[in-house]
């Protein structure tokens, strides 16, 4: 009786090592979180960000929203923006993107300074400045690094600036 009390201790000892008692979470492999239904940057980056580019363009970009992902269409071609997190956020209720506390709604044209991010440069930017990240089905387009303040907010329906 005493060898098989043994026996069982020792089973249950080398049981409880060889299995980890605390799970390791997806979270601690993968820092880039979806909080956003598109790119964000810590805006303390953007000075860092700002180095890594040749001279910018000035656009005129569309904000379409489709299937839960946020767009910017300058015409000829859709983007997936990198917005700064700190000033940027998708309101799901009211469908429309705060961004430097103007509202705009799809359809609404955002003017900033931007630049589209080349294949090479997204996976750099990915491990080192992203924050957040749309889910897998949004980032089907190229990404378009947004700069600066908007100077208002432009309605889609009178083309006047609106704020």
């Amino acid at each position: 009786m005493k060898i098989l009390l043994t026996l069982l201790s020792i089973s249950v000892l080398v049981a409880c090592q060889s299995y980890p008692v605390v799970k390791e979470t997806r979270e601690k492999d993968t820092p880039i979180i979806r909080q956003q239904p598109f790119y964000t940057y810590p805006y303390a980056a953007s000075a860092d960000l700002r180095n890594k580019f040749d001279i910018m363009n000035y656009k005129s970009l569309r904000l379409d929203y489709e299937n839960g992902c946020v767009y910017l269409f300058d015409g000829k071609q859709r983007f997936v923006p990198l917005l700064p997190q700190e000033y940027a956020f998708w309101n799901e209720k009211k469908g429309a993107l705060n961004y430097h506390d103007n509202t705009f709604r799809p359809g609404y044209i955002i003017e900033s300074v931007a630049y589209q991010i080349t294949p090479k440069q997204r996976v750099i930017f990915e491990k080192e400045f992203v924050v957040s990240k749309p889910p897998i089905e949004c980032t089907n387009y190229p990404i378009l690094y947004i700069i600066g303040t908007p100077p208002g907010v432009i309605s889609p329906e009178t083309r006047q600036l609106i704020k």
